[in-house]
Protein backbone atom coordinates (compact mmCIF):
# COMPACT_ATOMS: atom_id res chain seq x y z
CA UNK A 1 0.00 0.00 0.00
CA UNK A 2 1.38 3.42 -1.21
CA UNK A 3 1.43 6.48 1.65
CA UNK A 4 -0.94 8.39 -0.67
CA UNK A 5 -3.90 5.44 0.06
CA UNK A 6 -2.60 5.06 3.60
CA UNK A 7 -3.38 8.81 3.98
CA UNK A 8 -6.47 8.04 2.68
CA UNK A 9 -7.55 5.62 5.62
CA UNK A 10 -5.92 8.20 8.16
CA UNK A 11 -8.14 11.49 6.63
CA UNK A 12 -11.57 10.57 8.01
CA UNK A 13 -10.17 9.75 11.50
CA UNK A 14 -8.65 13.57 11.60
CA UNK A 15 -11.64 14.82 9.90
CA UNK A 16 -14.32 13.97 12.03
CA UNK A 17 -12.51 16.62 14.53
CA UNK A 18 -11.55 19.05 12.06
CA UNK A 19 -7.92 18.14 12.64
CA UNK A 20 -4.85 18.55 9.92
CA UNK A 21 -1.94 16.55 11.30
CA UNK A 22 -1.79 12.66 9.80
CA UNK A 23 -0.18 11.81 13.08
CA UNK A 24 -3.56 12.81 15.16
CA UNK A 25 -5.32 10.07 12.33
CA UNK A 26 -2.95 7.29 13.13
CA UNK A 27 -3.11 7.85 17.03
CA UNK A 28 -7.07 7.94 16.27
CA UNK A 29 -7.07 4.77 14.83
CA UNK A 30 -5.10 3.42 17.30
CA UNK A 31 -7.47 4.67 19.80
CA UNK A 32 -10.45 3.49 17.91
CA UNK A 33 -8.96 -0.13 19.17
CA UNK A 34 -9.52 -0.06 22.47
CA UNK A 35 -13.15 -1.76 21.67
CA UNK A 36 -12.10 -4.19 18.91
CA UNK A 37 -15.00 -4.32 16.81
CA UNK A 38 -15.16 -0.62 16.76
CA UNK A 39 -11.75 -0.28 15.07
CA UNK A 40 -12.04 -3.20 13.05
CA UNK A 41 -15.35 -2.61 11.20
CA UNK A 42 -14.12 1.26 11.37
CA UNK A 43 -10.99 0.32 9.19
CA UNK A 44 -13.40 -2.15 7.13
CA UNK A 45 -15.22 0.65 6.42
CA UNK A 46 -12.77 2.97 4.96
CA UNK A 47 -11.34 0.38 3.08
CA UNK A 48 -14.35 -0.50 1.22
CA UNK A 49 -15.11 2.99 0.72
CA UNK A 50 -11.82 3.72 -1.11
CA UNK A 51 -11.88 0.41 -3.35
CA UNK A 52 -15.17 1.40 -4.53
CA UNK A 53 -14.42 4.72 -4.99
CA UNK A 54 -11.60 3.63 -7.09
CA UNK A 55 -13.55 0.92 -8.70
CA UNK A 56 -16.47 3.31 -10.00
CA UNK A 57 -13.04 5.66 -11.35
CA UNK A 58 -14.40 8.96 -8.87
CA UNK A 59 -11.31 11.17 -9.19
CA UNK A 60 -9.17 11.43 -6.14
CA UNK A 61 -10.31 14.94 -5.34
CA UNK A 62 -13.71 13.54 -4.17
CA UNK A 63 -11.78 11.13 -1.86
CA UNK A 64 -9.41 14.11 -0.90
CA UNK A 65 -12.64 15.85 1.07
CA UNK A 66 -12.96 14.33 4.85
CA UNK A 67 -17.34 14.12 4.88
CA UNK A 68 -16.34 11.33 1.86
CA UNK A 69 -15.14 8.93 4.43
CA UNK A 70 -15.68 9.81 7.54
CA UNK A 71 -19.57 9.21 6.99
CA UNK A 72 -18.73 5.88 6.47
CA UNK A 73 -16.56 5.53 9.06
CA UNK A 74 -19.08 6.64 11.78
CA UNK A 75 -21.17 3.88 10.34
CA UNK A 76 -18.87 1.22 10.42
CA UNK A 77 -17.46 2.26 14.14
CA UNK A 78 -21.44 2.31 15.08
CA UNK A 79 -21.87 -1.03 13.48
CA UNK A 80 -19.06 -2.68 15.54
CA UNK A 81 -20.34 -0.45 18.66
CA UNK A 82 -23.67 -2.92 18.59
CA UNK A 83 -22.95 -5.75 16.90
CA UNK A 84 -20.26 -8.88 17.25
CA UNK A 85 -18.58 -9.40 14.15
CA UNK A 86 -19.76 -12.14 12.12
CA UNK A 87 -19.52 -12.80 8.38
CA UNK A 88 -23.59 -11.17 7.65
CA UNK A 89 -22.23 -7.82 9.86
CA UNK A 90 -19.06 -7.57 7.87
CA UNK A 91 -20.89 -8.01 4.91
CA UNK A 92 -23.42 -5.42 5.98
CA UNK A 93 -20.88 -2.98 6.96
CA UNK A 94 -18.80 -3.31 3.59
CA UNK A 95 -22.94 -2.17 2.09
CA UNK A 96 -23.72 0.32 4.19
CA UNK A 97 -20.06 2.01 4.07
CA UNK A 98 -20.91 1.57 0.27
CA UNK A 99 -24.66 3.05 0.89
CA UNK A 100 -23.17 5.77 2.83
CA UNK A 101 -20.82 6.76 0.20
CA UNK A 102 -23.64 7.41 -2.24
CA UNK A 103 -25.58 9.45 -0.22
CA UNK A 104 -22.82 11.55 0.74
CA UNK A 105 -21.69 12.31 -2.71
CA UNK A 106 -25.60 13.07 -3.91
CA UNK A 107 -26.41 15.05 -1.05
CA UNK A 108 -23.41 17.12 -1.43
CA UNK A 109 -24.49 17.83 -4.62
CA UNK A 110 -27.70 18.99 -3.08
CA UNK A 111 -26.02 21.07 -0.19
CA UNK A 112 -23.57 22.60 -2.48
CA UNK A 113 -26.17 24.70 -4.23
CA UNK A 114 -27.36 26.42 -1.13
CA UNK A 115 -23.82 26.55 0.69
CA UNK A 116 -24.78 24.63 3.27
CA UNK A 117 -21.86 21.92 4.92
CA UNK A 118 -22.79 18.29 4.98
CA UNK A 119 -21.20 17.22 7.71
CA UNK A 120 -22.38 14.13 9.26
CA UNK A 121 -25.97 14.24 7.94
CA UNK A 122 -25.18 10.84 6.04
CA UNK A 123 -24.30 8.97 8.86
CA UNK A 124 -27.30 9.95 10.84
CA UNK A 125 -29.26 8.98 8.15
CA UNK A 126 -27.81 5.67 7.19
CA UNK A 127 -27.07 4.25 10.51
CA UNK A 128 -30.92 5.29 11.49
CA UNK A 129 -32.39 3.09 8.90
CA UNK A 130 -29.91 0.23 9.39
CA UNK A 131 -30.71 0.50 13.13
CA UNK A 132 -34.40 0.33 12.45
CA UNK A 133 -34.25 -2.63 9.66
CA UNK A 134 -32.35 -4.21 11.95
CA UNK A 135 -34.74 -4.80 15.21
CA UNK A 136 -36.15 -7.59 13.29
CA UNK A 137 -32.80 -9.33 13.48
CA UNK A 138 -32.24 -9.87 17.16
CA UNK A 139 -29.20 -12.22 16.04
CA UNK A 140 -27.12 -9.25 14.77
CA UNK A 141 -27.73 -8.02 18.04
CA UNK A 142 -24.60 -8.43 21.03
CA UNK A 143 -24.79 -6.92 24.59
CA UNK A 144 -23.53 -3.67 24.90
CA UNK A 145 -23.01 -4.02 28.69
CA UNK A 146 -21.19 -7.50 28.07
CA UNK A 147 -18.49 -5.56 26.24
CA UNK A 148 -14.77 -5.95 27.01
CA UNK A 149 -12.69 -3.08 25.71
CA UNK A 150 -9.30 -3.72 25.18
CA UNK A 151 -7.38 -2.64 28.25
CA UNK A 152 -9.44 -0.39 30.74
CA UNK A 153 -8.37 3.58 30.94
CA UNK A 154 -8.34 4.76 34.82
CA UNK A 155 -8.65 8.74 34.43
CA UNK A 156 -9.81 10.62 37.74
CA UNK A 157 -11.92 12.68 36.50
CA UNK A 158 -13.40 13.66 39.75
CA UNK A 159 -10.03 15.80 40.98
CA UNK A 160 -10.59 17.58 37.72
CA UNK A 161 -14.78 18.41 38.63
CA UNK A 162 -13.59 19.49 42.09
CA UNK A 163 -11.46 22.74 40.67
Amino acid sequence: MSLRKFKFILKPYIAVLFLKDIRAGFILLLLSFILPTVGIMGFITIVSTILFAEFINLRDEYLKYGFYLYNSLLVGMGVGFYYEITYSTLILTVILSILTFIVSFGLNRIFKNYSLPLLSFPFAIVSILFYLASLKYTSLFSSVLNREPLFELNIPFDRFLNL
